[in-house]
Parts: C-alpha cells; structure tokens; sequence
C-alpha cells in the first residue's frame, strides 16, 4: 500500500500487509470525483457542526502542513502593523509569548484572533496583490480595528481538531506562502482569488490551546480545548 507521506516513510513509501489482514480485493488511490460520481459512489460530505472554542484560554495556531506557528513579525510598517508569518523553520518558536493569540467570539462560528503580545487583531489587507490575494497582518497599531470584516474569521471544523480559517471580510482561507524567505519562514497569506484553494492541505490548522503549546511535541495530538 503506497502512502502519501514520500519515499522517507516505510519502504520507499510503501508498506506491506497480509492478503488475508484486510477484506479489500483492490485500491486505487487516483479516484477522481467524475469516477466516483459515474459509478453511483460520490455524494457531498455533509457539513460538520460549528464549534465554540473556549475563548478563556490562549491558543496557539498550527500550520498542519508546515509544522509551524502563525505569529507577528518584529518589525512594524510605517502605520505601526506587522505582517503575519509562519514558522515553518522551528515549531516550537515562541518569542517573548508572540505566537500566542486570543480569540473573542463574535458569533456562530465567527472570531476576532487577537495577538497576544501585541493586543491588535489578525486582518486581512485592505489591497490585493496582482492574483487577487491579500496578505495577513495584525493590527498592532489600533486593538479595535475591524474594517467590513476584515479582522474577523470564520473558523470551519475539518474534524480531529483541524480548521479552515477564513476571512470574513475578504473571504478567502488562511494559507502560508509556497516559497519561504532565507530562514525557511513564510508569509501569511489569505487567498481571497480562489474560495476553494487547498494546495496540498496548506490551509489546515490546528488551534491548540496555551498549555498544550508549552509542551507541544507533535501536531497530531488533539487540542485541550477547542
């Protein structure tokens, strides 16, 4: 059975079970929804119920592809902001408590994600780039801020504590970008030209909360709370 983790995993990607260990005569893993749909055997999922965090407590935000914490950058634009970044190269970085954040329920399954460190809201840029994309920056510069929407997220349950997040305002889910500065870092971004975009699970977190993120040691444990 090949499985979709690389060449690193098993043997060269691949694992072996007995004939009579499972009650499957053959898998094709390269179905298509057009196949699925032609044989009688596609339906839509059905929606999964929205779920009320518990706000009393800090969370820390996990790209599940990447292994690194949503956080604020040091440095400040001219209007006193700072982009948005994940910590693609050490997923256990916490400097000075900045990759932790708060969230304030606004309704249903609806948030305003507050830094921690620096009090202003994660925000959605008023300007698109050149795609129609928008970056991810946090509002140190005014903690009330909220332009249409902007700074607040719709969380969608993926199941086994995993989310899409996504902007209210420009509506568009909450992704790192392809390709990471010279640390191995990358921006933040929210890609409001594709509503559906999902580059190989790139815009799955987990929201784990403050104690779980001080003895954070792999992303596939469950959140404490959440």
């Amino acid at each position: 059975i090949q499985n979709s983790w690389g060449t690193g995993f098993a043997d060269r990607g691949h694992f072996r079970v007995s004939k009579d260990a499972m009650d499957i005569a053959f898998l094709d893993v390269w179905w298509t929804e057009s196949d699925l749909k032609s044989r009688g055997y596609w339906k839509p999922a059905a929606a999964l119920p929205a779920q009320h965090l518990d706000t009393s407590c800090h969370k820390l935000l996990l790209n599940v592809k990447h292994l690194g914490c949503l956080y604020p950058a040091v440095y400040l634009d001219d209007d006193g902001d700072r982009p948005a970044w994940v910590k693609s190269s050490d997923k256990f970085y916490n400097r000075d408590g900045d990759r932790l954040w708060s969230f304030e329920h606004i309704s249903e399954n609806k948030y305003r994600i507050c830094s921690v460190r620096y009090g202003g809201p994660l925000y959605s840029a008023r300007r698109p780039d050149g795609d129609g994309d928008r970056k991810a920056w946090v509002k140190s510069s005014d903690p009330a801020y909220n332009h249409h929407d902007d700074a607040v997220w719709r969380l969608e349950p993926l199941g086994a504590g995993r989310y899409r997040i996504v902007n209210v305002g420009n509506p568009g889910p909450l992704y790192p970008a392809v390709q990471p500065d010279d640390d191995g870092d990358r921006k933040a971004w929210v890609k409001c030209s594709d509503l559906g975009y999902n580059r190989q699970g790139d815009i799955v977190w987990m929201i784990l909360d403050e104690s779980r993120a001080r003895r954070l040691s792999f992303p596939e444990e469950e959140p404490d709370c959440g």
